[in-house]
């Protein structure tokens, strides 16, 4: 006698009881992540930098003599005149758009990066102060700057721990992630 499928129609296969492990295991869920306050609030401080920037650039590029641009100039603008102001804030508005554009993305070099940024500002700023009192240089700095200094390293070492410790930044930033354009997106 040839043997039947067990699949033919008719044939009903009894019950299975599922075991509990596998009815306890997450099905391909992905947990939504709460991004973390300060996460965002860096980023659109990014993102207002950046249309200062434009409006500043927009502003001496449209009309350079004005005394609008010339006041933009003398307040904004505090580098070297090697290069015109216009580039300046052009620069500046690439380099924040491109830094909150990898915020909102919740990238995890933006991150490492701001970590080191902040640390390693804050240990230069005070081993210049530090060198400075030991020294013994009184014209060094002016008074009352050394607070600010001071005031200043702490500000960017608490950026800086923020970013390291706070519970949930590692799922804040996945970094398995290649993000809407691939790996052309993690330059």
């Amino acid at each position: 006698m040839p043997q039947q499928s067990p699949n033919f129609k008719g044939n009903v296969r009894p019950p299975i009881e599922m075991p509990d492990h596998v009815l306890q295991r997450p099905k391909n869920v992905a947990a939504k992540v709460e991004v973390p306050l300060m996460i965002q609030i860096f980023a659109w401080y990014c993102v207002v930098r950046t249309v200062c920037f434009l409006t500043f650039a927009l502003i001496v590029g449209i009309a350079p003599d004005s005394p609008t641009a010339a006041s933009v100039i003398e307040h904004f603008d505090r580098f070297p005149r090697s290069m015109p102001p216009e580039g300046i804030f052009y620069i500046f508005t690439f380099l924040y758009g491109m830094t909150a554009y990898r915020w909102f993305r919740r990238d995890w070099k933006a991150r490492w990066i701001t970590m080191f940024v902040t640390g390693a500002g804050a240990a230069q700023t005070l081993v210049n102060v530090i060198a400075n009192r030991m020294a013994g240089n009184p014209d060094g700095l002016p008074p009352g700057a050394e607070g600010m200094l001071i005031v200043g390293c702490l500000f960017n070492l608490l950026i800086c721990c923020y970013l390291a410790f706070y519970p949930g930044m590692d799922q804040a930033f996945d970094e398995s992630d290649d993000g809407p354009f691939g790996t052309f997106g993690r330059l």
